[in-house]
């Protein structure tokens, strides 16, 4: 059995170290106490926490260099002491929450007081990129904090009405010039707002039971509301330091620094839901600013509008992402709703700045050939676009291809549907009934849509295929099909002018590198052209030609 006299000298012991600032030694003492005294050593490492490490005559060192620290130290140990019931009114989780909100505070009280004294020395401070408009008055501020912290540790063992006057409250006035603090140490604070919550939540249930089962539970629950809602304002304060920060940022064209407050925000934290749609909207305006055309200033955009994404879904708020996205589809709607009004034509917005940037290459570079970045910027549109319209992507390039069609602009349809290469004989077919009664155009649509594009259509197929193969599609058959019925109408009516068949160009038999040649067209009637394609559609080639050419 340990005597009196052993667990008196290690208690002497053990406070010799916690005065000295040593904790690891104050730990192995309390360890070899408790196999005497577990009681004693138990009350000694509570008090510590309770009185939130400050106890008058502690030398701190750079192992343990504040009371918040000390007392830190000693909640991580506490549950190895106390393995059973909850401490006073609380658990180990919450006194551990309070605690590091303790410590958290203590940081910032610490670095503003450093800046402090080296600004007494120079002058020239805020021009070094250190925090401007920090005065005393902030760590007066940020000590009454900490003071609001000590207080509720200590209100888990005390509920003396009296102690809740000791410490002036916290108003939310008080908190607005701290405003630059919080931006400075953001990471600090943030961690801080997350200990907030997890206090709150886990206090709710525990200041109820506090009402109904002391004397004086109106008072202490009364207090307990004070010191949630100081709480919950260093919550909303900091998280309208960062809306007001990003909002300047984004009205200075400051993306990369709006950004930077984006993963700091979070909706639970007491600011109202409007503010954050106001602030971010203005930002998402900014980034989704739209050129003409697509080059490398709209793949700009897009890649901002990437990098604020991922910063939010750093901020494990999945409500602030899905806001961001809507209000990207509100402008984005906004956008193709001016267009809409501006723009007779009717083509989608993605599509015509396509065709605007395909014209400027075209212009700059002797092949035409659109760069990587435009394609995709395009894409990306065209598929923002198809979501926000609810139509699918491909109904939109058909559908915009046979529009300009039937304005007779076949050069244009035909760069709209550039990028769909598969979709070009579907195209081809459906234009051929827009286009009715206008034999040449028909003739300039097949060759623009499928006889100058057949061979590299097909080896496109065989690609997806994996192997070449011998069959043809019903849209393919088709195609070919229309060109034999245009170079037997085309025959046909020659032969009926008088003239003699000699063309070196039949439609069937064109391919990429010729052009279509026309020469001929003056040796025959374009009505009897017409007329027999007419009559492809209903009766065999072989039936057409009996009746019509003479024998």
């Amino acid at each position: 059995m340990a005597t009196e006299k052993e667990i008196a000298l290690l208690s002497r012991v053990a406070a010799n170290h916690l005065f000295l600032g040593q904790f690891e030694a104050l730990r192995a003492s309390l360890l070899s106490l408790r196999k005497r005294s577990p009681e004693l050593a138990l009350a000694i490492l509570r008090t510590i926490v309770h009185e939130g490490g400050r106890i008058n005559g502690v030398l701190f060192s750079s192992t343990c260099n504040s009371p918040s620290h000390l007392a830190w130290l000693s909640a991580l140990e506490l549950p190895r002491f106390d393995s059973g019931s909850p401490i006073g009114s609380s658990d180990h989780e919450i006194l551990r929450l309070k605690v590091e909100f303790l410590l958290l505070i203590q940081v910032v009280v610490s670095r503003v007081s450093e800046l402090l004294k080296r600004r007494t020395g120079d002058g020239d401070l805020d021009d070094k990129g250190e925090i401007a408009g920090v005065d005393e008055n902030c760590v007066k501020i940020l000590n009454r904090i900490l003071d609001l912290g000590a207080r509720r540790l200590k209100s888990d063992i005390e509920q003396d009405s009296g102690l809740f006057d000791e410490v002036s409250p916290v108003s939310k006035d008080d908190l607005k010039p701290l405003w630059k603090i919080f931006l400075e140490y953001a990471d600090i604070f943030d961690a801080l707002c997350g200990n907030i919550h997890r206090q709150i939540q886990l206090s709710e249930p525990l200041v109820s039971e506090l009402a109904v089962g002391t004397k004086s539970g109106e008072e202490g629950s009364s207090s307990s509301q004070k010191d949630t809602d100081a709480l919950a304002a260093i919550q909303r304060n900091v998280q309208l330091s960062h809306l007001d920060a990003l909002s300047q940022c984004a009205k200075a064209d400051d993306f990369e620094g709006a950004f930077s407050h984006l993963r700091f925000l979070h909706l639970d934290y007491g600011v109202e839901e409007t503010e954050y749609r106001f602030s971010l909207r203005e930002l998402v305006i900014k980034v989704w600013r739209q050129n003409s055309y697509y080059g490398e200033t709209q793949l700009t955009s897009c890649n901002r509008m990437v990098s604020m994404y991922v910063e939010m879904l750093s901020s494990s708020c999945i409500r602030l992402v899905q806001m961001i996205q809507l209000l990207q589809d509100e402008a984005l709607s906004e956008e193709i709703e001016q267009h809409r009004i501006s723009d007779a034509s009717l083509i989608p917005l993605p599509l015509k700045k396509f065709l605007q940037t395909l014209a400027g290459e075209k212009v700059a570079n002797a092949d035409g050939n659109i760069s990587t970045v435009a394609i995709r910027s395009f894409m990306r549109d065209l598929y923002h676009y198809a979501r926000n319209s609810k139509t699918h992507v491909l109904k939109l390039i058909v559908d915009t291809s046979l529009s300009a069609i039937s304005r007779e602009q076949l050069e244009e349809a035909n760069d709209i549907v550039s990028l769909f290469p598969l979709l070009q004989p579907l195209v081809a077919v459906l234009g051929w009934d827009v286009l009715s009664g206008k034999t040449a155009l028909r003739r300039k649509l097949m060759w623009l849509f499928w006889t100058s594009k057949s061979q590299a259509l097909r080896s496109e197929e065989y690609s997806h295929h994996g192997k070449q193969t011998e069959e043809t599609s019903c849209v393919e058959y088709l195609c070919d099909l229309l060109c034999f019925h245009l170079d037997l109408a085309r025959y046909v009516a020659i032969v009926n002018s008088g003239q003699s068949w000699d063309s070196k160009n039949p439609l069937c038999l064109s391919h990429k590198e010729q052009v279509i040649d026309d020469s001929d067209a003056a040796l025959y009637d374009p009505f009897v052209e017409n007329l027999i394609l007419n009559s492809l559609a209903i009766q065999t080639p072989m039936r057409v030609l009996f009746d019509v050419v003479p024998g």
